[in-house]
């Protein structure tokens, strides 16, 4: 979350625009440099006793992300990109008039940078080497939602806390300075059964997060 909000604040800061990309099946351009092998589907073949060799990276496999970060690292690298020495999601091309940023974010770029041209060919020369889908300007990403105008850029995380009080059912609930009921006298549980301490966990994750970002 650092990387994007660095990204966007020296967007902000120039009054340039965002832009959004995403991989299509950005974990299957992955090359693999072990030797993988891997059952048959379910209902593919018979014999159990043959198994499939991997030529690329899959879908489950621990080494996905590695292998995907690898192949975009080193193309981005061979088009002239650099990467930040402070933060490896983040690469730049910079040049006499002009500063180029892209943040990797898994299967999703943003590109900002002052010359429009070398934004389209950008996109151009990634959609040519991979499978990807231009998304426009930023709108919304990993539960922060940007504006984008000729006045700047804003954050809001107004849609991703409405959910949390979907999702948790406390549309309902009034809000409070402490969230511990008064009067409450802890008592030994007995024969009382266990909560199931998911949601509880999802939800100060949830928390956490939204107050970090």
């Amino acid at each position: 979350m650092d990387s994007i909000q660095l990204v966007l604040a020296i967007a902000a800061s120039r009054r340039w625009e965002v832009h959004h990309m995403d991989v299509k099946s950005a974990f299957f351009h992955g090359d693999l440099k072990e030797e993988i092998y891997m059952e048959y589907p379910q209902g593919y073949i018979q014999n159990s006793s043959l198994v499939c060799r991997l030529k690329k990276s899959l879908y489950g496999l621990k080494q996905a992300p590695r292998a995907w970060y690898a192949k975009m690292d080193s193309f981005l690298l061979s088009i002239g990109f650099i990467r930040c020495k402070y933060d490896l999601n983040v690469y730049f091309m910079k040049r006499d008039d002009y500063l180029f940023l892209i943040l990797l974010y898994v299967y999703d770029l943003l590109m900002t940078g002052n010359p429009t041209l070398a934004i389209d060919s950008t996109k151009s020369t990634l959609h040519d080497r991979f499978s990807m889908t231009y998304l426009g300007l930023l709108h919304y990403f990993l539960g922060l939602e940007v504006s984008q105008s000729t006045s700047g850029i804003k954050m809001a995380q107004s849609k991703y806390a409405s959910d949390l009080l979907v999702y948790f059912q406390m549309t309902e609930c009034k809000p409070t300075t402490s969230p511990f009921l008064s009067g409450v006298r802890f008592e030994d549980a007995g024969t009382t059964p266990l909560v199931d301490s998911t949601l509880y966990r999802q939800l100060v994750g949830s928390l956490l997060y939204l107050t970090h970002t």
